[in-house]
């Protein structure tokens, strides 16, 4: 699994899913079908990354939206905001301002967390974000690790919009994660 990109923390946290007999290869399966099928296959670009490793560079339809031509301009015009930092985003949140952020997207980085480190994140972003500001990650398993990896009283501050983060899962067209998590910070 490791030479697949899966390492072991997030194969460990997949395997939470595995239930009736069913192996890591039947959950595959199911999100190899659910990339395939589920979605129209020629605007997917994580089905086109995922079965011909290109996006779709004939008609330009399966690929996302910073590479259309129709967005060129605008991205040219925008270029001088981006800020390019190397190092934690822990250290970038707590580093900054009370209110500096309000959205984070942390991909699949919860999986890779311990419950320490994950404290720590946690806990800058309620420390420094505004008040409402919503934080979402894709997770190899279905389950939120915050939910058992927070103190009670930090994941106190944080609401998990859970129908939502089934809908929006639902909709996630990289289909190889198990879980979409949506939180809103009290």
């Amino acid at each position: 699994m490791f030479g697949l990109g899966i390492p072991p923390q997030q194969y460990e946290e997949l395997k939470q899913d595995l239930e009736h007999g069913r192996t890591v290869i039947d959950i595959y399966r199911d999100r190899v079908r659910r990339l395939a099928c589920d979605f129209p296959i020629d605007e997917n670009y994580f089905a086109w990354q995922a079965f011909a490793r290109k996006y779709d560079t004939n008609h330009r339809r399966a690929i996302p939206d910073y590479l259309k031509e129709e967005h060129f301009e605008t991205l040219v015009e925008r270029a001088n905001r981006v800020v390019t930092v190397v190092g934690s985003a822990t250290d970038e949140i707590t580093n900054n301002p009370r209110g500096t952020f309000n959205r984070f997207v942390f991909l699949d980085a919860q999986d890779w967390m311990d419950a320490a480190t994950m404290t720590e994140l946690w806990s800058a972003i309620a420390e420094k974000a505004e008040p409402g500001s919503r934080i979402i990650f894709r997770t190899a398993g279905a389950a939120s690790p915050i939910e058992t990896n927070l103190p009670e009283e930090l994941s106190k501050r944080f609401v998990y919009e859970k129908e939502l983060s089934q809908n929006l899962f639902k909709q996630d067209r990289a289909s190889i994660y198990g879980g979409f998590h949506l939180y809103q910070m009290n």
